[in-house]
């Protein structure tokens, strides 16, 4: 909990850690999306879209990952999907099905810590990020 003094008066900002996903930048690319408000999940009188979500879905469609949180209140957004680099699956909100690593795979995405049939590599949790 962090407090901030705003002209005169106290304001309390509630903030959260998200886990880091990313495997390293090194061949990362990130490219334009349209995030869907239909992916939002209900965050007090906000509506949001988790970094890390698999867009379109966490299926053989995939064709990347949302690089960051976006907020989807108001409608669709445009946000950044991570279409090519390393990421950590396993740190993801959603795990990835095996169906979405495949189809990331094939286009560059690679997950360091899952095997392409969508399990963890030895040493790795599937706890999820959350």
């Amino acid at each position: 909990m962090a407090d901030t003094a705003t002209g005169g008066y106290f304001s309390s900002e509630s903030t959260t850690m998200a886990p880091n996903f990313l495997g390293g930048e090194v061949g990362l690319i990130t490219k334009t999306c349209q995030v869907p408000a239909a992916l939002g999940v209900q965050d007090g009188s906000r509506k949001y879209v988790a970094g890390g979500t698999i867009l379109p879905a966490n299926d053989a469609t995939a064709k990347g990952v949302l690089l960051q949180d976006e907020d989807v209140t108001d409608g669709d957004r445009i946000g950044s999907m991570i279409t090519s680099g390393h990421l950590l699956g396993n740190m993801l909100p959603t795990v990835p099905s095996a169906a979405a690593v495949t189809a990331l795979q094939a286009q560059g995405l690679y997950f360091d810590d899952m095997t392409a049939s969508g399990g963890t590599t030895s040493g790795s949790s599937s706890t999820g990020g959350k």
